[in-house]
């Protein structure tokens, strides 16, 4: 008789325990890694950078690409271990954007950027912008880009990041498969760019409607 009560306690436990196994809900997976934030109402994009690059894709045209590092997305020629500059030229492309219901729409993001100019004069062949098109043929060499990068703040430090703000311009308004992308190319100097928390909203720049 205690055999038989036995092997039944040990049956209810096991299909307890079985049930509670399958109560726990599994890990959730973002499908983008830990670049991208869950999406909010009105975001389109919202990238932080922190250890990858989310769902943009990095094309490079020669020499060093963009790099994940200092939980930024960072572009520079220039390499610290061997103090060597590399002539570059690089892309980092967003997916595309339906911007058909939009009435405004924003581009923002943190950054750093040092080392683009000399004594107050601009580093020959040093670029940094940010440029964007509704036509994109999937090479970022061959697309006619529109430049917004207006200007851009040189740092003094590697802690304090300034904010870039912009207006996606109006001829963009509307459309659907509309690319931003960060470019940066250097020559025998280079500078170096630090970007996270990339952020293209409804609205204007600043969060107005």
């Amino acid at each position: 008789m205690k055999k038989i009560f036995r092997t039944i306690m040990a049956v209810a436990i096991a299909a307890l325990t079985f049930t509670a196994c399958e109560d726990v809900p599994a890990p959730y997976e973002n499908p983008n890694g830990q670049g991208t934030k869950d999406p909010v109402e009105g975001e389109y994009i919202n990238e932080t950078f922190a250890s990858n690059f989310g769902e943009f894709t990095v094309h490079t045209v020669t020499g060093t690409p963009w790099v994940i590092d200092f939980g930024t997305a960072k572009a520079s020629g220039y390499d610290n271990s061997s103090q060597v500059t590399t002539p570059s030229e690089s892309y980092l492309v967003s997916p595309a954007i339906d911007l058909t219901s939009a009435k405004a729409v924003s581009v923002e993001f943190d950054y750093i950027l040092r080392y683009v100019t000399n004594n107050g004069e601009p580093v020959g062949g040093v670029n940094n912008k940010v440029l964007i098109t509704d036509n994109y043929t999937g090479n970022p060499a061959t697309t006619e880009w529109t430049d917004i990068t207006g200007t851009l703040t040189e740092g003094r430090d590697w802690t304090t990041f300034s904010k870039y703000s912009a207006a996606v311009p109006a001829k963009f308004i509307g459309k659907s498969g509309v690319v931003i992308a960060l470019y940066y190319s250097c020559d025998s100097s280079s500078g170096t760019w630090e970007v996270k928390n990339l952020v293209v909203a409804k609205g204007e720049p600043g969060g107005g409607d």
